[in-house]
């Protein structure tokens, strides 16, 4: 009887910390996500920052070589673009 007692607290005990741990990685699970998101908001934030300085420089307001600024503006364009599917990709994670 004894032995079966104490077979069945060590049974408990496991079956607990089992539960325990199976919690703790759910957990440590869901941190990795969130710090992975913020990373890549993060990311994000930079590229768009980036592109921001890049929209403001002033080379605009001189006319030589009004096609090459064309075709920047264009290649600007199609970043911005491309990048929009990551943008979403951040707001579904975010839900």
């Amino acid at each position: 009887d004894r032995i079966l007692a104490r077979a069945s607290v060590i049974n408990d005990r496991y079956a607990t910390n089992r539960q325990t741990s199976l919690e703790m990685q759910d957990k440590l699970h869901e941190s990795l996500k969130y710090f992975q998101f913020i990373e890549d908001c993060n990311n994000f934030k930079e590229w768009l920052d980036m592109k921001s300085l890049q929209a403001q420089d002033d080379t605009y307001r001189y006319t030589a070589n009004i096609h090459i600024k064309y075709l920047r503006h264009q290649a600007f364009q199609t970043k911005i673009t491309s990048n929009k599917e990551c943008l979403l990709v951040l707001k579904r994670y975010a839900e």
